[in-house]
């Protein structure tokens, strides 16, 4: 677990009650606008569309919340580990006056890369919001307003009731309309994503893109494997073989690798070498997806035929560079896909990035180091 580089972190934010005090139930939107007011100064502003200062605070203040939840939950865990603190010190907002030493942010300190975030993720809604206005696009998506409304009722009750939730928001220039009005900004993101980039988007990625990609990333494998360990037909679970077994398994594969080496045998003669292997026709993979001592053989596998052994402490694999299929470009097109698409989504949303206009002055009064975190308790 790291601490992100910089995204405000949707489904967190859905989720957890400590970063986002959620807005109340639609049918009480219009009598709760009236218990407490929104600034409204607009702090940025894109054509038709603005962000409001209220806004910006409530932001700024789920971001300090988030960001501090995971830098002591990540401390935490690291000390119970290693007996050390990850970035030498247990005191939140020291960690904020460091600076970070790789990623985006890489020269800033935590503090201001964070802070960052929340101006981007700004910028990022009063442009999706003017497109969707323009494209008369609105969230109508049932589950996404069922699980919005689900986590409000949750969080009001935890506040101790509306008018509570209220109170806390008013420190931050906000009310409970403005986490509903944030919630509901970053629906519109995939709103209009899906509107751009989706099944009938207007600007979809080209196939041959897609194709493109594949061919240039992902590699495929098959493998014989050598488990060090039988099922229990009572539990279910691994049980370890002893060390002499171990070494006996190892002993075979070593042989059976040796074989395929010199041509006496091929991968379909693995049934007839021992009863411990193991064949699997084939893993089509990308960086990352294998497990590392796999990944790091297979990477270094240049012509289709070549093999190499690999051991996980769990097994010994025999694996082969092999050839990809159309079957596996078809089995991977939406991942790729929607890789190429978010990538251009995002630049297409950050293109208009300059023809934003941003009150300085007002985004000048804010210190993301010594800001206070929205915490609901």
């Amino acid at each position: 677990m790291k601490i992100p580089a910089g995204v405000i972190n949707k489904k967190y934010l859905l989720k957890k009650r400590i970063v986002l005090i959620l807005a109340a139930v639609l049918v009480m939107s219009l009598a709760l606008s009236s218990c407490s007011k929104e600034d409204s100064t607009a702090v940025m502003t894109f054509r038709d569309a603005e962000l409001s200062k209220g806004m910006f605070s409530y932001m700024m203040a789920s971001q300090k919340a988030y960001v501090k939840y995971v830098f002591e939950s990540y401390t935490s865990d690291y000390y119970y580990e290693n007996g050390s603190y990850p970035y030498g010190t247990d005191k939140f907002d020291d960690f904020l006056a460091l600076t970070m030493p790789e990623g985006e942010g890489k020269g800033l300190t935590y503090a201001l890369n964070a802070y960052n975030t929340v101006v981007n993720t700004a910028k990022m809604f009063v442009v999706v919001n003017h497109f969707c206005e323009k494209y008369n696009l609105v969230v109508t998506d049932k589950d996404v307003i069922n699980d919005i409304e689900q986590a409000v009722a949750a969080d009001i009750d935890t506040a101790g009731g509306v008018v509570l939730l209220n109170e806390i928001l008013e420190k931050f220039d906000a009310n409970v309309n403005t986490a509903r009005e944030y919630l509901y900004n970053m629906a519109k993101v995939d709103l209009l994503y899906d509107y751009l980039y989706g099944d009938r988007g207007t600007q979809r990625v080209a196939d041959l893109l897609v194709s493109d990609k594949f061919g240039k990333e992902y590699r495929k494998i098959d493998f014989v494997y050598y488990p060090y360990f039988t099922i229990s037909s009572e539990t279910g679970e691994r049980v370890f073989y002893d060390e002499q077994k171990k070494s006996d398994i190892r002993s075979k594969a070593d042989d059976f690798f040796a074989k395929l080496q010199s041509g006496e045998v091929t991968f379909e003669d693995y049934s007839e070498h021992d009863d411990y292997a193991r064949y699997d026709e084939g893993i089509c993979y990308t960086s990352g997806t294998l497990e590392r001592e796999i990944e790091e053989q297979a990477d270094k596998l240049e012509n289709y035929g070549d093999i190499a052994q690999a051991d996980t402490g769990d097994g010994l694999y025999i694996i082969r560079l092999v050839e990809t299929t159309n079957e596996d470009y078809l089995s991977k097109y939406d991942t790729v896909y929607t890789v190429l698409a978010k990538d251009a989504y995002y630049k297409y949303i950050e293109s208009f990035y300059n023809e934003i206009t941003v009150d300085s002055a007002v985004l000048s009064e804010y210190d993301f180091a010594t800001y206070p975190p929205l915490v609901i308790e």
